[in-house]
């Protein structure tokens, strides 16, 4: 009779796994499935609580539609608090801030990360001043490895009151733009969702000076400038590395010379381990 490799002694399991290792299971197992939930303007709904997460990694997927009536830019504030089960703490607490879309079912936005607890609550807030929001989240765990939180547009699908720039945010390019503004003018354009380094490069296309804006879309955070520069004239190209944080972004550029001008901007993610 065949004495199979199950039918051995625990040490015996324990010395074969530390010889040959074990095979990474990384089979997905949906945890949070919350199809099509309606968030009044100004609210803040739960749509899990404290649900079990027994698996090292996350991917998460979240669709945000809102009428294009809408007052003001649409921001959906989505919070991800890990709990340990053992001693009820709080380990990590993230915050993430996307736009919303007002066609084709609405803005898809997709991350992944490392677990951080068991138990894990996701508070979404719809931070609009008029209009509900059609929320669809979901969220599985498995056994990928992850080093760090990563969440990126995968559509934005006309997001009300925003222009949107050219963007590849497959292929790492976050915006990019170039545009005529007439003595004094500019223009404001919403970048693809990224949270860590990017390679930014702007310029004056003519012999007129202007300015550069980067401006994060956090409610939490009134009237805040991520970054802002002069743009010299005569075609001087600048370019600065920075760390966008976990919030939808904007970025603006002016004519300061009171004569025409043509400015140009561009995104490049620079991709990162940790």
């Amino acid at each position: 009779m065949t004495d199979y490799l199950d039918w051995q002694t625990p040490q015996a399991h324990a010395d074969r796994i530390f010889a040959t290792t074990v095979p990474l299971a990384s089979k997905s197992n949906n945890v949070v499935n919350d199809q099509l939930h309606n968030i009044p303007f100004g609210a803040t709904v739960t749509i899990a609580n404290q649900v079990p997460v027994n698996q090292i990694g996350y991917e998460i997927s979240v669709k945000a539609l809102i009428s294009a009536a809408a007052s003001s830019l649409p921001i959906l504030t989505v919070e991800m608090k890990w709990t340990d089960s053992v001693t009820g703490t709080i380990v990590a607490d993230e915050v993430w801030n996307i736009v919303a879309g007002s066609t084709q079912g609405g803005s898809l936005h997709y991350g992944t990360g490392p677990s951080k607890a068991n138990l894990l609550t996701i508070n979404v807030t719809n931070n609009d001043t008029s209009q509900a929001m059609t929320v669809t989240t979901v969220l599985n765990q498995n056994s990928r490895v992850y080093v760090r939180d990563d969440w990126r547009t995968q559509a934005f699908n006309s997001v009300p009151n925003a222009s949107i720039p050219q963007h590849n945010q497959q292929g790492n390019i976050l915006g990019a733009s170039l545009i005529t503004v007439g003595a004094l003018g500019t223009f404001t354009r919403l970048l693809a969702l990224y949270s860590g380094l990017v390679t930014v490069t702007y310029a004056s296309a003519t012999s007129a000076a202007g300015k550069f804006q980067i401006t994060p879309l956090d409610p939490a955070i009134a009237n805040g400038v991520f970054y802002l520069d002069a743009v010299a004239a005569s075609n001087l190209t600048k370019a600065v590395l920075l760390a966008l944080p976990r919030c939808a972004c904007t970025f603006t550029m002016t004519d300061t010379s009171n004569g025409t001008n043509s400015l140009e901007a561009f995104f490049h993610i620079a991709e990162q381990l940790a």
